[in-house]
């Protein structure tokens, strides 16, 4: 189990932009990635990327991206939208609605858990989101997250 403590920033109107890889590889059977964070002020969307690199223009096993109501409400939820990208092309999103409510200043929890070679599970708040097929080696190892949010930990489990 690895935990990657992250500093808390304040909260302000500029997106955020994450990069962090993890140093013993990529996920095995039965593992997951653990991040949470704070949907920042008027937020209007969010998106956490499991893939191969850091660099843009890599495989992109598992994106996740919340989407958010930018109205006045506290409540700002939601729509979540995953997918996955190889050899440049994006696969067909799933989109569904949250059965988890983001509210702003508010912490969240999303988990990617590998479930077997084949396919990732997505996870918020408790909530099965949805089912990736796994169409790449295993040799995705790195996390993008940008957007609205404000990260607080990432963990290996």
């Amino acid at each position: 189990m690895s935990y990657v403590p992250l500093p808390l920033y304040p909260v302000c109107l500029q997106k955020a932009s994450y990069n962090y890889r993890f140093p013993e590889g990529g996920l095995n059977d039965g593992q997951r990635i653990l991040i949470s964070g704070v949907v920042q002020d008027k937020a209007s969307s969010f998106a956490i990327q499991y893939m191969n690199g850091n660099t843009a223009g890599t495989a992109v096993t598992a994106r996740v991206e919340v989407r958010l109501k930018t109205s006045g409400d506290s409540d700002v939820g939601e729509s979540v939208a995953c997918s996955s990208r190889r050899n440049g092309r994006w696969s067909e999103e799933m989109v569904s609605a949250s059965p988890f409510s983001f509210q702003q200043k508010k912490t969240f929890s999303l988990e990617i858990r590998r479930i077997h070679s084949r396919f990732f599970e997505v996870w918020i708040g408790g909530h099965l989101i949805g089912e990736l097929e796994n169409e790449f080696d295993d040799c995705s190892d790195s996390l993008h997250i940008d957007g609205d949010v404000i990260v607080s930990k990432i963990q290996r489990l």
